[in-house]
């Protein structure tokens, strides 16, 4: 049984990941390392210098793993392998040290993780994954694990109805509401915030979490929803709504009404859009046809997100377009004109994840830009951004950079392999880091400071 503890620290240390990171690793004796660059560009790389004993990772992290089994398995496919003999062939690569040759226990935490993930993880690399539920002001803890309440650390914890989502604690089958917790390491208040403080504290001293909650059992609860239009994306960003549909609708040229969609699954936000198609057809000179107005009102949330100052997860990175006004007849507005989301969600989601699920076949399509005969570099690499970002279409010669095309740091990875594919020279990019080739040739690691 190995008893050293060893661990890789990437989180920041105002998140209580980021601090527990090192504090388990140095409660137990180990030793705890850091990731090279800030942006995350390095974090397979270290991990396979590191070696870590154990792993704690943000969701994100976890769907990169993911992406490449399945970028792998679809490369050695296109080369003419069997199908299941490629999937067996990564597995077995992939345990033997893509996340380095020691570990023997990973956990998942800071939001959901989707469960084919979870599943994977767990199967691939031989070991148990625990997925945790917490927040920084309840005290830096796992207030559940396996969704079960930590009795240690959660004191007393009830349900608050949420009526303006529609949850209750008298929903059937099981109760569901905003969760309320007393714990014992709970923050008193915020450092000379008193409105702040007064804002996360309820009558009864309860912290309110902002997270809505499924009461299936006594003590088992299961995540459903944020409050107050808050979403929580895969890598640990907190997205508001409100003030972001606000900013798209105030610099917007061609935006009537929008609803954004995201996900705690998912990385990167959608939208609905009820275009100004008058402008529109004046703008191009006829009238316009959904996809023309889809190109135009992504450039205008993408201009609109730069004016703005926005950051890359901020913006979406694809449009629904509904010629239909959101109304008080339909169902959409409330009696005073307010987006009834409840109702959008149910008339919109499900062609919203539709588009999820098509842009996850999409990044697979990485996997074949390894293949000889692309036409050029700079298609290669345009076409690298297209799959890793789920865009319908990217023109190679657009000024746009990553970022300002919605994508972040932990997405930037994927694409490093296609990179140093489509380049004699060395990528002077540090936002790339997924392995080139089969998963068993890792790309060379540069170890100068």
């Amino acid at each position: 049984m190995l008893r050293f503890r060893c661990r890789i620290a990437y989180a920041p240390m105002n998140h209580f990941m980021g601090r527990n990171m090192i504090h388990n690793a140095l409660a137990q004796g180990g030793a705890a390392y850091f990731t090279l660059k800030s942006d995350m560009s390095t974090l397979f790389e270290d991990i396979r210098i590191v070696r870590p004993t154990t792993l704690l990772f943000i969701p994100r992290a976890c769907e990169l793993i993911y992406q490449h089994y399945l970028a792998e398995v679809q490369r050695m496919v296109a080369e003419g392998a069997d199908a299941a003999v490629a999937d067996t062939r990564v597995r077995v690569e992939m345990h033997k040290n893509f996340l380095g040759d020691r570990l023997n226990a990973t956990g998942v935490g800071s939001s959901p993780t989707a469960p084919e993930v979870r599943q994977f993880i767990a199967e691939c690399f031989d070991i148990p994954i625990i997925e945790g539920y917490g927040c920084t002001e309840a005290g830096g803890g796992a207030m559940t694990f396996l969704n079960q309440v930590v009795p240690r650390v959660v004191k007393d914890y009830k349900l608050a109805d949420v009526p303006e989502l529609g949850y209750y604690s008298t929903d059937k089958p099981y109760p569901r509401g905003e969760l309320l917790v007393k714990t014992s390491l709970m923050i008193q208040g915020y450092f000379k915030r008193p409105d702040a403080t007064a804002a996360i504290f309820d009558e009864d001293g309860f912290l309110m979490t902002g997270d809505v909650m499924e009461e299936r059992g006594p003590g088992h609860l299961v995540w459903v929803d944020r409050r107050n239009n808050v979403i929580k994306l895969s890598q640990a960003e907190f997205v508001a709504i409100g003030p972001l549909e606000a900013i798209y609708l105030g610099h917007g040229k061609l935006i009537s009404q929008i609803y954004v969609y995201g996900s705690s699954y998912r990385s990167f936000l959608l939208v609905v859009v009820v275009p100004a198609i008058e402008l529109a057809g004046k703008r191009l000179g006829h009238a316009p046809s959904d996809e023309e107005l889809r190109e135009l009102v992504l450039a205008d949330l993408q201009e609109a997100a730069r004016a703005a100052g926005l950051k890359s997860f901020e913006v979406p990175r694809d449009v629904l377009i509904e010629r239909e006004p959101f109304t008080l007849e339909n169902g959409l507005l409330s009696s005073v004109r307010k987006p009834l989301r409840p109702n959008l969600k149910r008339r919109y989601g499900d062609q919203l994840e539709a588009m999820y699920q098509e842009m996850d076949r999409q990044q697979q399509e990485l996997a074949l830009l390894r293949q000889v005969g692309e036409p050029s570099t700079l298609e290669r690499v345009a076409g690298a951004f297209k799959a890793n970002l789920g865009l319908a279409a990217l023109d190679p010669v657009s000024p746009q950079s990553y970022g300002d095309l919605g994508g972040d740091s932990f997405g930037a990875v994927a694409c490093r392999c296609c990179s140093r594919r489509c380049s004699a020279s060395p990528c002077r990019s540090a936002s790339f880091c997924i392995p080139r080739r089969a998963p068993h040739v890792w790309p060379p690691i540069s170890t100068t400071l």
